[in-house]
This record gives structure tokens, C-alpha cells and sequence, in this order.
């Protein structure tokens, strides 16, 4: 939960040179990854959801009305049969307590899904859990290096790599909560954190932003360290370990946080929704990491693509194609600022 002086009112109603070094000190029995009866998740915000195949999306935490942690805290999502399901893991040592404002990345090449950050009530949490999907076993991932506590940050998988940028963090007196605008980087091949040395201008301060990957550039969108909302880009290069902060041209969103993102094809990401200090937003636009242009589209979606904020977007892998015209697209749950909490399932080709 954001304490109340940064919250949306949406809250109201031995080194392993393979694998990260995990705790291996206790096994549970075969138990259910979430306790519920639907056949899908309930309604929520502040979720995390990324892709983990062709046809596979894996969702994990998030709240809904009444700033409640959602129970349902594990689906994987069909997209191909638009069917959820509840996996069935096992835990070395524990699984994730119930959170929300984590992140969630995929390593493709060990089929590892990461949890990292996030907040509960007044608790606030560094410490990273990995879901081996081939396995189906939760594990602690015991790390070395000083991880950061967040919340409502970013986390960016890359090349064996997370980077972790922004976020909210505790301070000694709990009220207020402050931004950050630090970049931390887990490495699962050395098994530690460490902060890098970053060239160029940095971001200020922020939570809710975006950040999306485009080849071995990081695009950092928007965000807000309350009560100021951001629509400024910067753009990651990780190969160079450097900020820059272009000049864009066409029609940019609106100052903004908590809205979704993904990255389309072409160098391409896709914005949409999010949160303006006063409502939920409606709608998106694509920014052209070649062209430096922002452009105002419309949705088309097998639903009402509404006003909604703390929603995510994901690209279905096989709607991306070199040179496509359109990009499939799945955007699940949100809130859209009066007191309605989603957990309808949107399949949406963006232009």
C-alpha cells in the first residue's frame, strides 16, 4: 500500500555461475499457488504480468477495493484459449507473501520468472523469490549485495541482468515515503546486487513510470513523485551504461503514472491509460524510439478499452512479426479511480 501522502485514490475503497544461489533448506509438499474458486483472477490493480512463451502469461499480486491484497496471488493465462489457470508449485523454503507494487521479469533462456519488491500495509520488501517454470518450485533467492527496498518501481531483464530503476522506499520515520531515482542492477549469473556508475542525465525522482525495452535501449516514461506527474522521456542505453534525454516531436501523452506499456514492433512502445493526480485516463499513443515521435492512436479491443490505471499490457509473442503492420496485444485489470477494480481479459490489436 502507498502511505496516503503518495497513494491513488484507486487505494481508497558459494556463487552459481549457471543459476541464482537459491535457499534450499526446507520443501514443502505438491500446494496450490492461490487460494480461490473462480476460473479466473479477481479484481485488481497494481498487479504484475509478463509474458513467459508463445501462448503463456504468468500474473502474480496485485489489490483491489478497499486497499485488500488480492488472495488469488498466481495465474498463468492461455492466451491462445483466453483461459487462466492456477498453477500447482512447490516451495523451497516459502513462496512471496502476498504483495502488490512488485515487479515481475522472465529469464527465457533458464525459464525463471523473478518477484522482486513491492509493499503490503506498512511493509515494505527487497527480498526476490524465482519460479522455476520448468519445475514449478518457488524459491528464495539469497543474494549477495545490498538490494534495495521499493515499490511501484521498474525491473528490466536483460542479458542475465535486472535492472531495477526508481520506485518508492521507507524512510526511518515511515511518513512521508520518498522517490528514487537510483538504478540497481541483480546479477543472476555472479548472484549479487550492485550499483553501477551511469553516464548522462539522470531521471528525477519516481514511481509509477514506465519502462520499456527496445533492443538493448531502455525507454523511461512518465511517472509521478507526488504531487508532480512526469511525461518526460529518457532513454537507457545499457550497452553504454547512459541516460539521455531527447528531444521529442508530435503529439506527447499527458503528465501521468500507474499507465501500462509494452514494447511493439519497429522500435516501438505503446502507452496507455494511467493516472493524473485527479482520474483515470483513457488513452494511448506510441512513441518511435528511431523517429524520437510521439503519435496519438485508438485501440480497437474485443471490450471497452476504458479509463483505467495500475493495469498491464502484454504483447502476444506471436503477434509480433518484423515489419507487421498491427501488434496483438492483452490488457488485464486496473482501476479506473471510482471505486471499479477490473479483471476483464481485453485482446487489442494497436496500430
Amino acid at each position: 500500500m502507498v502511505p496516503a501522502s503518495r497513494r491513488l485514490r484507486l487505494s481508497d475503497s558459494v556463487k552459481n555461475s549457471e543459476t541464482p544461489r537459491r535457499n534450499k533448506r526446507s520443501l514443502s509438499k505438491v500446494s496450490p499457488a492461490a487460494d480461490c474458486t473462480e476460473d479466473k483472477p479477481t479484481e485488481r490493480w497494481g498487479h504484475a504480468m509478463c509474458v513467459t512463451g508463445p501462448d503463456t502469461m504468468m500474473l502474480v499480486g496485485g489489490q483491489g477495493a478497499g486497499q485488500v491484497i488480492s488472495k488469488d496471488a498466481l495465474w498463468e493465462l492461455n492466451s491462445s484459449t483466453s483461459t487462466w489457470s492456477v498453477p500447482e508449485v512447490e516451495q523451497l523454503v516459502s513462496r512471496p507473501e502476498l504483495r502488490t507494487g512488485h515487479t515481475i521479469t522472465y529469464d527465457h533462456v533458464l525459464n525463471l520468472l523473478y518477484v522482486f519488491g513491492g509493499s503490503k500495509n506498512v511493509r515494505w520488501y527487497n527480498d526476490m523469490f524465482v519460479l522455476d517454470l520448468s519445475d514449478k518450485q518457488w524459491s528464495f533467492i539469497d543474494a549477495e549485495g545490498n538490494a534495495p527496498t521499493r515499490a511501484y518501481h521498474t525491473s528490466t531483464f536483460f542479458r542475465g541482468e535486472m535492472f531495477v530503476f526508481g520506485g518508492i522506499y521507507p524512510n526511518p520515520n515511515l511518513e512521508p515515503d520518498s522517490c528514487s531515482n537510483d538504478l540497481f542492477i541483480f546479477s543472476s549469473v555472479s548472484n549479487n546486487w550492485y550499483k553501477p556508475l551511469v553516464l548522462g542525465p539522470k531521471p528525477k525522482p519516481r514511481s509509477g513510470h514506465s519502462a520499456t525495452l527496445l533492443g538493448d535501449k531502455l525507454v523511461i516514461f512518465g511517472g509521478w513523485d507526488a504531487p508532480v506527474c512526469f511525461n518526460d522521456v529518457y532513454i537507457l542505453d545499457l550497452g553504454l551504461m547512459e541516460f539521455s534525454s531527447p528531444v521529442v516531436e508530435g503529439k506527447a501523452p499527458s503528465p501521468r503514472s500507474w499507465h501500462a506499456s509494452c514494447a511493439l514492433s519497429n522500435n516501438r512502445v505503446l502507452i496507455h491509460g494511467g493516472y493524473n493526480g485527479y482520474h483515470a485516463l483513457s488513452d494511448a499513443f506510441v512513441f518511435s524510439l528511431d523517429t524520437l515521435r510521439w503519435q496519438q492512436v485508438t485501440l480497437e479491443g474485443s471490450g471497452p478499452v476504458g479509463a483505467r490505471a495500475g493495469h498491464t499490457i502484454c504483447v502476444i509473442p506471436d503477434g509480433i512479426d518484423e515489419g507487421a503492420v498491427t501488434d496483438k496485444i492483452v490488457m488485464f485489470g486496473g482501476g479506473d479511480n471510482e471505486d471499479n477494480f477490473f479483471n476483464d481479459l481485453i485482446f487489442i490489436t494497436a496500430p
